[in-house]
């Protein structure tokens, strides 16, 4: 008899521990998961323009330990998440730059007293269109030697007269996720132009 008792207590013991066991691992033991551990969007973004200055000043819900700014003259489509910052205009950016050195050369050969331009002598006309524009695309705030740790920031150049669409997200230096992008937007249009007159769009 005292042995079928001992043998129900372990049976019991047993079962106990695997219960605990099972309950100190459930995943809704407030464990967190650190996927959504993400820095706040912020709430709102506008630009002003005075004298050839720009400023671009934001909300924000809860602070982020700094932010990335990005202003480009992607045209005609609209910036989206799925573009990699400082991208979009890789393949604009290298037709102006090989449409420059192209017109440095004939201009020097035209006229060999203007400076010779550096590199081995380019002879032949690009095989890709020059773009209309000179196309623009920044990105502010991601060297880590230049943080934008406020909620405002002037940008460090002039931007030409032209039609400029901006985004910005908030970051983090613990190991938390970046924000999502917030967009400039006004009317539906993330367009915003830099002209004469100045100005101010806001998201």
């Amino acid at each position: 008899m005292k042995n079928i008792k001992y043998m129900l207590f372990a049976v019991m013991a047993t079962v106990m521990s695997s219960f605990m066991v099972s309950c100190s691992t459930d995943g809704n033991d407030w464990e967190t998961d650190s996927s959504y551990d993400r820095v706040f969007t912020p709430t709102s973004v506008s630009i002003s323009t005075s004298g050839g200055v720009s400023t671009v000043s934001w909300s924000t819900y809860d602070k982020g330990d700094y932010y990335v700014i990005e202003v480009t003259n992607l045209s005609p489509q609209y910036l989206k998440d799925d573009m990699p910052e400082g991208t979009c205009l890789d393949d604009k950016i290298q037709a102006w730059e090989a449409w420059e050195i192209w017109e440095a050369w004939e201009a020097w050969r035209q006229d060999n007293t203007l400076p010779k331009p550096e590199g081995d002598e380019i002879t032949s006309e690009p095989t890709v269109s020059k773009p209309v524009i000179m196309p623009y695309d920044k990105v502010f705030g991601r060297d880590e030697n230049n943080r934008i740790t406020g909620t405002s920031y002037t940008l460090p150049e002039q931007l030409a007269s032209g039609m400029y669409q901006l985004r910005i997200k908030a970051c983090s230096t613990t190991g938390r996720q970046e924000s999502h992008w917030l967009y400039l937007t006004k009317d539906d249009d993330q367009f915003f132009e830099i002209g004469g007159e100045g100005g101010e769009e806001e998201e």
